[in-house]
């Protein structure tokens, strides 16, 4: 499963993302400037965390792929082990937010949200 949103940095999308426990998952991003461009991600740090209980914190080339940062685009990747050990009865839902900093300190929130895990 492979869900895919644009985020424009000129307002952070709410989003949220589901996900079966134990299962394979992936969210396709495509960041754009304010003229609706790509965004260049070369030189930004990628971070992606959700608060469960074990927090599952994604970056990159630890569960962040970015095949080529001057298109924009990057995925989430989510493995079985991220949700697998959780206690979930029936759906829990959990905040949620990706970040991406420059080298310059320039910090901005891509989105914000809730994971969604449905008992498996």
């Amino acid at each position: 499963m492979t869900t895919a949103v644009s985020v424009d940095l000129r307002a952070p999308a709410r989003l949220a993302i589901y996900l079966e426990q134990g299962t394979t998952g992936a969210v396709e991003v495509t960041v754009t400037d304010a003229n609706g461009d790509p965004f260049d991600l070369t030189d930004y740090e990628i971070t992606y965390q959700a608060d469960t209980s074990t927090p599952i914190t994604k970056t990159v080339s630890s569960g962040i792929a970015v095949d080529d940062p001057t298109t924009g685009v990057f995925e989430i990747e989510f493995e079985p082990e991220d949700t697998a050990s959780l206690s979930i009865e029936g759906i829990q839902s959990f905040t949620h937010r990706c970040r991406i900093e420059g080298v310059d300190g320039d910090v901005y929130t891509l989105f914000r949200g809730v994971l969604a895990i449905q008992e498996a």
